[in-house]
């Protein structure tokens, strides 16, 4: 019942243009709390009292997607900066991986805390009140806890928008400054001999292309393969 995360997700990118990604994350982990942690005094049986929690969970989350990887972006402008090599990619990956570790690791550690607490799986298993209890634990409040450790995180994140601009500023120039500009060779276009364009036409040249076997000396002329 959650809204699309393209959706649900626009509204906090506005919000963090002007309160800066890491505070509109440390926000977002306190609103999902809130709705979390409110199906837990919802009185059984109230589907319908359930729905705002639910949606307020699905779209609070989608904004935990779009703000993550957003400054994962900053950062790697920063590594780019610093270390004059692109680790986009790798960044991403690290991200990724961490999210799929993650939502492996919650099966195992939360079927060991139901087995503790004695709750059973079987259709016509009755369960006690404290394993009823657990599960709530499990399903409620141990997302509580671990979400707002996230947001926690974010005490003292320095790379905020000022910085950001900053780096974006320093970046220009050593780009500039880094550019490769195209030879100008005095006879025609700017290809170099031995491009596929004149391996096509039969005229390579020996010292470029030295294991293919040449019909004339190696004394630096072009020489014909085609005849």
């Amino acid at each position: 019942m959650s809204p699309p995360p393209s959706s649900a997700a626009q509204p906090w990118a506005g919000v963090a243009t002007k309160l800066n990604k890491h505070r509109t994350l440390m926000i977002s982990t306190v609103g999902y709390a809130i709705c979390q942690a409110s199906l837990f005094v919802i009185p059984k049986g109230m589907f319908i009292a359930a729905v705002p929690g639910m949606l307020g969970c699905g779209f609070i989350a989608a904004g935990f997607t779009l703000l993550i990887r957003a400054m994962i972006a900053d950062v790697g402008d920063e590594v780019r900066l610093e270390q004059g090599k692109e680790r986009m990619s790798l960044l991403y990956s690290l991200v990724t991986t961490t999210t799929k570790v993650g939502s492996a690791i919650t099966v195992p550690v939360s079927y060991s805390i139901l087995a503790y607490v004695g709750y059973k799986t079987s259709a016509t298993a009755v369960n006690t009140p404290g394993a009823i209890h657990g599960l709530v634990m499990c399903y409620v409040f141990a997302p509580v806890f671990f979400v707002l450790v996230g947001g926690a995180v974010m005490f003292g994140y320095k790379l905020d928008a000022k910085r950001h601009a900053d780096i974006r500023a320093k970046a220009r120039p050593a780009r500039r400054h880094g550019r490769r500009r195209p030879r100008h060779r005095p006879d025609g276009p700017h290809r170099r001999p031995g491009s596929r364009r004149h391996a096509r036409a039969g005229l390579i040249e020996p010292n470029i292309f030295p294991l293919i076997p040449q019909r004339a000396g190696m004394s630096g002329e072009w020489v014909n393969l085609s005849g």
